[in-house]
Protein backbone atom coordinates (compact mmCIF):
# COMPACT_ATOMS: atom_id res chain seq x y z
CA UNK A 1 0.00 0.00 0.00
CA UNK A 2 1.27 3.45 -0.90
CA UNK A 3 1.19 5.71 2.20
CA UNK A 4 1.84 9.42 2.04
CA UNK A 5 3.39 11.42 4.92
CA UNK A 6 0.88 12.57 7.52
CA UNK A 7 1.88 16.20 6.99
CA UNK A 8 1.11 15.98 3.28
CA UNK A 9 -2.29 14.48 3.97
CA UNK A 10 -3.10 17.20 6.53
CA UNK A 11 -2.10 19.92 4.08
CA UNK A 12 -4.21 18.30 1.39
CA UNK A 13 -7.19 18.02 3.74
CA UNK A 14 -6.90 21.70 4.80
CA UNK A 15 -6.64 22.86 1.21
CA UNK A 16 -9.55 20.70 0.11
CA UNK A 17 -11.75 22.02 2.92
CA UNK A 18 -10.91 25.58 1.83
CA UNK A 19 -11.90 24.75 -1.76
CA UNK A 20 -15.18 23.18 -0.69
CA UNK A 21 -15.92 26.12 1.59
CA UNK A 22 -15.31 28.54 -1.28
CA UNK A 23 -17.61 26.58 -3.58
CA UNK A 24 -20.24 26.41 -0.86
CA UNK A 25 -19.99 30.18 -0.46
CA UNK A 26 -20.65 30.58 -4.17
CA UNK A 27 -23.84 28.60 -3.75
CA UNK A 28 -24.87 30.64 -0.71
CA UNK A 29 -24.45 33.95 -2.52
CA UNK A 30 -26.16 32.77 -5.69
CA UNK A 31 -29.74 33.81 -6.33
CA UNK A 32 -32.62 32.36 -4.33
CA UNK A 33 -32.77 29.35 -6.64
CA UNK A 34 -29.78 27.01 -6.89
CA UNK A 35 -27.19 28.32 -9.36
CA UNK A 36 -24.45 26.02 -8.07
CA UNK A 37 -24.64 22.34 -7.27
CA UNK A 38 -23.21 21.21 -3.97
CA UNK A 39 -19.47 20.62 -4.25
CA UNK A 40 -18.41 16.98 -4.32
CA UNK A 41 -15.16 15.74 -2.85
CA UNK A 42 -13.61 12.73 -4.57
CA UNK A 43 -10.43 10.94 -3.62
CA UNK A 44 -8.09 13.40 -5.30
CA UNK A 45 -10.30 16.20 -6.63
CA UNK A 46 -13.04 18.68 -5.78
CA UNK A 47 -15.82 19.25 -8.34
CA UNK A 48 -18.97 21.34 -8.62
CA UNK A 49 -21.50 22.27 -11.31
CA UNK A 50 -22.08 26.01 -11.73
CA UNK A 51 -24.51 28.06 -13.81
CA UNK A 52 -23.73 31.45 -15.32
CA UNK A 53 -27.42 32.37 -15.40
CA UNK A 54 -29.82 32.75 -12.51
CA UNK A 55 -32.72 31.35 -14.53
CA UNK A 56 -33.57 29.67 -17.81
CA UNK A 57 -35.08 31.76 -20.63
CA UNK A 58 -38.72 30.77 -20.96
CA UNK A 59 -38.76 31.89 -24.60
CA UNK A 60 -35.76 29.72 -25.45
CA UNK A 61 -32.14 30.55 -26.05
CA UNK A 62 -28.86 29.41 -24.53
CA UNK A 63 -27.26 29.31 -21.10
CA UNK A 64 -23.75 28.38 -20.02
CA UNK A 65 -22.89 25.98 -17.25
CA UNK A 66 -19.45 25.02 -16.02
CA UNK A 67 -17.85 22.00 -14.39
CA UNK A 68 -15.40 23.22 -11.78
CA UNK A 69 -12.62 20.62 -11.42
CA UNK A 70 -9.71 21.10 -9.04
CA UNK A 71 -7.14 18.30 -8.65
CA UNK A 72 -5.29 17.98 -5.37
CA UNK A 73 -1.80 19.54 -5.20
CA UNK A 74 0.64 17.38 -7.14
CA UNK A 75 -2.13 15.85 -9.27
CA UNK A 76 -3.33 16.73 -12.74
CA UNK A 77 -6.31 16.12 -15.04
CA UNK A 78 -6.29 15.88 -18.83
CA UNK A 79 -7.12 17.86 -21.96
CA UNK A 80 -9.44 16.74 -24.77
CA UNK A 81 -6.41 15.00 -26.30
CA UNK A 82 -4.47 13.72 -23.29
CA UNK A 83 -1.35 12.82 -25.28
CA UNK A 84 0.51 9.61 -24.48
CA UNK A 85 -1.58 8.71 -21.41
CA UNK A 86 -4.70 9.66 -19.50
CA UNK A 87 -8.34 10.34 -20.32
CA UNK A 88 -10.20 13.60 -20.95
CA UNK A 89 -13.17 14.67 -18.88
CA UNK A 90 -16.41 13.16 -20.18
CA UNK A 91 -19.84 14.58 -19.40
CA UNK A 92 -23.04 12.56 -19.75
CA UNK A 93 -26.00 14.91 -19.44
CA UNK A 94 -29.53 14.09 -18.32
CA UNK A 95 -31.68 16.98 -19.60
CA UNK A 96 -35.37 17.65 -20.24
CA UNK A 97 -36.74 17.18 -23.74
CA UNK A 98 -35.57 19.80 -26.19
CA UNK A 99 -32.39 20.72 -24.31
CA UNK A 100 -29.10 20.16 -26.13
CA UNK A 101 -25.62 20.22 -24.58
CA UNK A 102 -22.63 21.26 -26.69
CA UNK A 103 -19.15 19.83 -26.21
CA UNK A 104 -17.27 21.29 -23.24
CA UNK A 105 -14.70 23.98 -23.97
CA UNK A 106 -11.28 23.53 -22.39
CA UNK A 107 -8.72 26.16 -21.43
CA UNK A 108 -5.28 26.01 -22.98
CA UNK A 109 -3.51 22.87 -21.71
CA UNK A 110 0.02 22.43 -20.40
CA UNK A 111 2.66 19.94 -21.44
CA UNK A 112 3.02 17.60 -18.46
CA UNK A 113 5.83 15.02 -18.68
CA UNK A 114 4.63 11.78 -17.09
CA UNK A 115 7.63 9.51 -16.68
CA UNK A 116 8.82 8.84 -20.22
CA UNK A 117 5.48 9.95 -21.65
CA UNK A 118 4.29 13.36 -22.84
CA UNK A 119 0.78 14.30 -21.73
CA UNK A 120 -1.47 17.34 -22.06
CA UNK A 121 -3.50 18.52 -19.11
CA UNK A 122 -4.00 20.78 -16.11
CA UNK A 123 -2.54 20.81 -12.61
CA UNK A 124 -4.65 23.80 -11.56
CA UNK A 125 -8.37 24.34 -11.05
CA UNK A 126 -10.31 24.67 -14.30
CA UNK A 127 -13.87 25.50 -15.28
CA UNK A 128 -15.05 23.55 -18.33
CA UNK A 129 -17.73 25.60 -20.06
CA UNK A 130 -20.70 23.93 -21.76
CA UNK A 131 -23.42 25.77 -23.65
CA UNK A 132 -26.94 24.40 -23.25
CA UNK A 133 -29.56 25.17 -25.87
CA UNK A 134 -32.89 25.84 -24.18
CA UNK A 135 -36.11 25.18 -26.13
CA UNK A 136 -38.87 27.78 -26.31
CA UNK A 137 -42.15 27.40 -24.49
CA UNK A 138 -40.92 26.25 -21.09
CA UNK A 139 -43.55 26.14 -18.38
CA UNK A 140 -43.04 28.04 -15.17
CA UNK A 141 -41.31 26.09 -12.44
CA UNK A 142 -37.94 24.54 -11.73
CA UNK A 143 -35.84 22.56 -14.17
CA UNK A 144 -33.12 20.08 -13.19
CA UNK A 145 -29.92 19.87 -15.23
CA UNK A 146 -27.97 16.74 -14.28
CA UNK A 147 -24.63 15.39 -15.42
CA UNK A 148 -22.39 12.44 -14.68
CA UNK A 149 -18.76 13.57 -14.92
CA UNK A 150 -15.87 11.16 -15.31
CA UNK A 151 -12.18 11.95 -15.41
CA UNK A 152 -8.74 10.63 -14.51
CA UNK A 153 -6.20 12.33 -12.26
CA UNK A 154 -2.55 11.38 -11.96
CA UNK A 155 0.43 12.32 -9.84
CA UNK A 156 4.02 11.21 -10.39
CA UNK A 157 3.23 7.64 -9.34
CA UNK A 158 -0.46 6.82 -9.68
CA UNK A 159 -3.43 7.37 -11.98
CA UNK A 160 -6.91 7.19 -10.49
CA UNK A 161 -10.29 7.28 -12.29
CA UNK A 162 -12.88 9.46 -10.59
CA UNK A 163 -16.51 10.39 -11.15
CA UNK A 164 -19.31 12.48 -9.68
CA UNK A 165 -23.05 12.92 -10.21
CA UNK A 166 -23.99 16.59 -10.15
CA UNK A 167 -27.22 18.52 -10.72
CA UNK A 168 -28.45 22.10 -10.92
CA UNK A 169 -32.02 23.26 -10.37
CA UNK A 170 -32.85 26.53 -12.15
CA UNK A 171 -36.18 28.32 -12.37
CA UNK A 172 -37.77 29.29 -15.67
CA UNK A 173 -37.57 33.06 -16.05
CA UNK A 174 -35.91 35.67 -18.23
CA UNK A 175 -32.49 33.94 -18.46
CA UNK A 176 -30.68 36.84 -16.78
CA UNK A 177 -27.02 36.32 -15.78
CA UNK A 178 -26.18 35.58 -12.16
CA UNK A 179 -24.05 38.41 -10.83
CA UNK A 180 -22.50 36.12 -8.23
CA UNK A 181 -20.99 33.98 -10.99
CA UNK A 182 -19.96 36.72 -13.43
CA UNK A 183 -16.28 37.01 -12.45
CA UNK A 184 -15.75 33.24 -12.34
CA UNK A 185 -17.14 32.68 -15.83
CA UNK A 186 -15.35 35.73 -17.20
CA UNK A 187 -12.08 34.34 -15.87
CA UNK A 188 -12.81 30.94 -17.43
CA UNK A 189 -13.51 32.55 -20.83
CA UNK A 190 -10.26 34.51 -20.66
CA UNK A 191 -8.38 31.21 -20.47
CA UNK A 192 -10.00 29.71 -23.56
CA UNK A 193 -7.91 29.65 -26.73
CA UNK A 194 -9.02 32.55 -28.92
CA UNK A 195 -10.56 31.41 -32.23
CA UNK A 196 -8.72 32.90 -35.21
CA UNK A 197 -8.99 32.52 -38.97
CA UNK A 198 -5.25 32.27 -39.59
CA UNK A 199 -4.58 30.04 -42.62
CA UNK A 200 -3.28 26.66 -41.42
CA UNK A 201 -2.57 23.51 -43.45
CA UNK A 202 -0.93 20.15 -42.82
CA UNK A 203 0.77 17.47 -44.88
CA UNK A 204 1.29 13.82 -44.01
CA UNK A 205 4.46 12.54 -45.66
CA UNK A 206 5.49 9.04 -44.62
CA UNK A 207 6.46 9.08 -40.95
CA UNK A 208 6.10 12.85 -40.54
CA UNK A 209 3.29 15.36 -40.19
CA UNK A 210 4.05 18.99 -40.97
CA UNK A 211 1.72 21.86 -40.03
CA UNK A 212 2.15 25.37 -41.46
CA UNK A 213 0.49 28.36 -39.78
CA UNK A 214 0.40 31.79 -41.37
CA UNK A 215 0.43 34.42 -38.63
CA UNK A 216 -0.52 38.09 -39.06
CA UNK A 217 2.69 39.36 -37.52
CA UNK A 218 4.89 36.66 -39.06
CA UNK A 219 7.62 34.97 -37.05
CA UNK A 220 8.53 38.24 -35.34
CA UNK A 221 5.30 38.18 -33.35
CA UNK A 222 5.93 35.01 -31.36
CA UNK A 223 8.53 32.98 -29.52
CA UNK A 224 8.51 29.53 -27.91
CA UNK A 225 5.57 28.27 -29.98
CA UNK A 226 3.98 24.92 -29.29
CA UNK A 227 1.15 23.21 -31.18
CA UNK A 228 -1.40 21.10 -29.26
CA UNK A 229 -3.14 18.88 -31.84
CA UNK A 230 -6.67 18.11 -30.63
CA UNK A 231 -7.25 15.03 -32.79
CA UNK A 232 -5.93 11.87 -31.14
CA UNK A 233 -3.37 9.65 -32.88
CA UNK A 234 -2.73 12.16 -35.65
CA UNK A 235 0.79 12.88 -34.37
CA UNK A 236 3.15 11.50 -31.78
CA UNK A 237 4.17 13.73 -28.93
CA UNK A 238 7.78 13.00 -27.97
CA UNK A 239 9.29 15.44 -30.49
CA UNK A 240 8.14 18.72 -32.00
CA UNK A 241 10.23 21.03 -34.15
CA UNK A 242 9.43 24.53 -35.36
CA UNK A 243 10.81 26.28 -38.44
CA UNK A 244 10.23 30.03 -38.52
CA UNK A 245 9.54 31.84 -41.79
CA UNK A 246 8.72 35.47 -42.70
CA UNK A 247 4.95 34.83 -42.68
CA UNK A 248 4.57 32.19 -40.02
CA UNK A 249 5.87 28.92 -38.63
CA UNK A 250 6.01 25.26 -39.70
CA UNK A 251 5.78 22.47 -37.10
CA UNK A 252 7.19 19.00 -37.72
CA UNK A 253 6.09 15.96 -35.69
CA UNK A 254 6.23 12.20 -36.05
CA UNK A 255 3.04 10.83 -37.60
CA UNK A 256 0.50 8.94 -35.53
CA UNK A 257 -1.26 5.80 -36.69
CA UNK A 258 -4.33 7.75 -37.81
CA UNK A 259 -2.50 10.53 -39.60
CA UNK A 260 -3.48 9.15 -43.00
CA UNK A 261 -7.17 9.27 -42.03
CA UNK A 262 -7.18 12.94 -41.09
CA UNK A 263 -8.48 15.56 -43.51
CA UNK A 264 -8.82 18.31 -40.90
CA UNK A 265 -8.35 18.85 -37.17
CA UNK A 266 -8.39 21.55 -34.53
CA UNK A 267 -5.28 22.68 -32.69
CA UNK A 268 -4.19 25.15 -30.04
CA UNK A 269 -1.16 27.28 -30.88
CA UNK A 270 0.48 28.53 -27.69
CA UNK A 271 3.26 31.11 -27.82
CA UNK A 272 4.81 34.13 -26.13
CA UNK A 273 4.19 37.46 -27.86
CA UNK A 274 6.57 40.42 -28.22
CA UNK A 275 5.40 41.84 -24.89
CA UNK A 276 6.21 38.62 -23.05
CA UNK A 277 2.55 37.67 -22.58
CA UNK A 278 1.40 34.08 -22.99
CA UNK A 279 -1.08 33.67 -25.83
CA UNK A 280 -3.19 30.77 -27.10
CA UNK A 281 -5.30 30.62 -30.25
CA UNK A 282 -7.56 27.95 -31.71
CA UNK A 283 -6.80 26.96 -35.30
CA UNK A 284 -8.80 24.98 -37.84
CA UNK A 285 -6.17 23.01 -39.75
CA UNK A 286 -7.02 21.51 -43.16
CA UNK A 287 -5.09 19.09 -45.33
CA UNK A 288 -3.21 20.76 -48.17
CA UNK A 289 0.02 21.17 -50.04
CA UNK A 290 2.43 24.03 -50.52
CA UNK A 291 3.22 24.64 -46.87
CA UNK A 292 6.37 26.63 -47.63
CA UNK A 293 4.44 28.92 -49.96
CA UNK A 294 1.85 29.51 -47.24
CA UNK A 295 4.34 30.90 -44.74
CA UNK A 296 7.29 32.01 -46.83
CA UNK A 297 5.92 32.95 -50.25
CA UNK A 298 7.71 30.03 -51.86
CA UNK A 299 10.93 30.47 -49.87
CA UNK A 300 12.34 27.75 -47.67
CA UNK A 301 11.64 27.86 -43.98
CA UNK A 302 14.70 28.42 -41.86
CA UNK A 303 15.79 28.09 -38.29
CA UNK A 304 14.41 24.66 -37.49
CA UNK A 305 15.07 23.44 -34.00
CA UNK A 306 13.59 21.32 -31.27
CA UNK A 307 11.41 23.44 -29.00
CA UNK A 308 9.99 23.24 -25.50
CA UNK A 309 6.43 23.94 -24.50
CA UNK A 310 5.65 27.59 -25.11
CA UNK A 311 3.27 27.83 -22.15
CA UNK A 312 5.87 26.97 -19.55
CA UNK A 313 3.93 23.87 -18.59
CA UNK A 314 6.92 21.55 -18.85
CA UNK A 315 9.62 20.77 -21.35
CA UNK A 316 9.23 18.30 -24.17
CA UNK A 317 12.17 15.95 -24.67
CA UNK A 318 14.09 16.43 -27.87
CA UNK A 319 13.55 12.82 -28.81
CA UNK A 320 12.51 9.50 -27.42
CA UNK A 321 14.53 6.47 -28.46
CA UNK A 322 12.51 3.39 -29.26
CA UNK A 323 13.34 0.25 -27.36
CA UNK A 324 14.69 -2.90 -28.95
CA UNK A 325 12.11 -5.25 -27.50
CA UNK A 326 10.83 -7.92 -29.81
CA UNK A 327 7.11 -7.85 -30.48
CA UNK A 328 6.64 -11.18 -28.72
CA UNK A 329 8.36 -9.95 -25.57
CA UNK A 330 6.42 -6.72 -25.75
CA UNK A 331 3.14 -8.65 -25.82
CA UNK A 332 4.32 -10.78 -22.90
CA UNK A 333 5.01 -7.65 -20.82
CA UNK A 334 1.60 -6.29 -21.77
CA UNK A 335 -0.02 -9.55 -20.64
CA UNK A 336 1.82 -9.59 -17.30
CA UNK A 337 1.09 -5.91 -16.72
CA UNK A 338 -2.59 -6.49 -17.40
CA UNK A 339 -2.76 -9.42 -14.98
CA UNK A 340 -1.07 -7.38 -12.24
CA UNK A 341 -3.27 -4.34 -12.82
CA UNK A 342 -6.44 -6.42 -12.73
CA UNK A 343 -5.57 -7.41 -9.17
CA UNK A 344 -5.29 -3.78 -8.08
CA UNK A 345 -8.17 -1.61 -6.75
CA UNK A 346 -8.51 0.75 -9.69
CA UNK A 347 -5.12 2.41 -9.24
CA UNK A 348 -2.48 2.48 -12.00
CA UNK A 349 1.17 2.72 -10.95
CA UNK A 350 3.28 4.80 -13.27
CA UNK A 351 5.70 1.87 -13.51
CA UNK A 352 2.99 -0.19 -15.18
CA UNK A 353 2.17 2.65 -17.56
CA UNK A 354 5.86 2.86 -18.43
CA UNK A 355 5.89 -0.90 -19.06
CA UNK A 356 2.93 -0.60 -21.40
CA UNK A 357 4.59 2.32 -23.14
CA UNK A 358 7.84 0.37 -23.48
CA UNK A 359 5.98 -2.65 -24.79
CA UNK A 360 4.29 -0.46 -27.33
CA UNK A 361 7.65 0.74 -28.65
CA UNK A 362 8.96 -2.76 -29.29
CA UNK A 363 9.02 -4.35 -32.71
CA UNK A 364 6.99 -2.15 -35.01
CA UNK A 365 6.46 0.85 -32.74
CA UNK A 366 3.56 2.33 -34.65
CA UNK A 367 1.78 -0.99 -35.02
CA UNK A 368 2.23 -2.10 -31.42
CA UNK A 369 1.53 1.26 -29.87
CA UNK A 370 -1.33 2.60 -31.92
CA UNK A 371 -2.39 -0.07 -34.36
CA UNK A 372 -4.58 -2.04 -32.01
CA UNK A 373 -2.45 -5.15 -31.29
CA UNK A 374 -2.72 -4.29 -27.62
CA UNK A 375 -6.20 -2.84 -27.82
CA UNK A 376 -9.23 -4.95 -26.80
CA UNK A 377 -12.63 -4.52 -28.44
CA UNK A 378 -15.02 -2.06 -26.84
CA UNK A 379 -17.30 -4.68 -25.29
CA UNK A 380 -15.94 -7.13 -22.76
CA UNK A 381 -18.73 -9.57 -23.54
CA UNK A 382 -17.57 -9.94 -27.14
CA UNK A 383 -13.81 -9.80 -26.65
CA UNK A 384 -11.60 -12.90 -26.57
CA UNK A 385 -9.69 -13.74 -23.36
CA UNK A 386 -6.32 -12.77 -24.87
CA UNK A 387 -7.66 -9.27 -25.57
CA UNK A 388 -8.98 -8.83 -22.05
CA UNK A 389 -5.58 -9.44 -20.48
CA UNK A 390 -4.56 -5.79 -20.72
CA UNK A 391 -7.79 -4.38 -19.31
CA UNK A 392 -7.79 -2.76 -15.91
CA UNK A 393 -10.88 -3.52 -13.85
CA UNK A 394 -12.51 -0.78 -11.86
CA UNK A 395 -14.41 -1.67 -8.68
CA UNK A 396 -18.15 -2.23 -9.23
CA UNK A 397 -19.01 0.84 -7.18
CA UNK A 398 -17.13 3.04 -9.63
CA UNK A 399 -19.50 2.06 -12.46
CA UNK A 400 -16.89 2.70 -15.13
CA UNK A 401 -18.55 0.06 -17.30
CA UNK A 402 -16.27 -2.38 -15.51
CA UNK A 403 -13.09 -1.73 -17.45
CA UNK A 404 -10.41 0.55 -18.74
CA UNK A 405 -8.88 -0.55 -22.02
CA UNK A 406 -5.22 -0.14 -22.87
CA UNK A 407 -6.15 2.10 -25.75
CA UNK A 408 -7.85 4.53 -23.39
CA UNK A 409 -4.60 5.02 -21.51
CA UNK A 410 -2.92 6.45 -24.62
Amino acid sequence: MHLRPLEDRNVKHTRRMATLAALAAISAFASAQAAAAAAVETRHSAVALLAEHASLPGDGGAVTVGLHLEPDPGWHAYWINPGDAGLPVTLRWTLPDGFVAAEPRYPKPHVIPFGDLVTYGFNEAILLLTELTVPAGLREGDVELAVKARWVVCDDELCVPEQANLALVLPVGDGAPDAAQASRFASARSKLPRPVDWPARFEHDGDEVRVAVQTPAGAGGMSDPYLFVARKHTVRYERQEASFAPRGVVFSMAAGIRADKADAFGAVLAFTDDDGAKQAVWLDVAAGEGLSALVAGGGAAAGAGTIAAGDGGGAVSASTTAGTLSLGLALLFAFLGGVILNLMPCVFPILSMKALSLANTGGNRRTAREGGLLTPPASSSRSPPWARCCWVCAPPAAKWDGVFSCSRLR
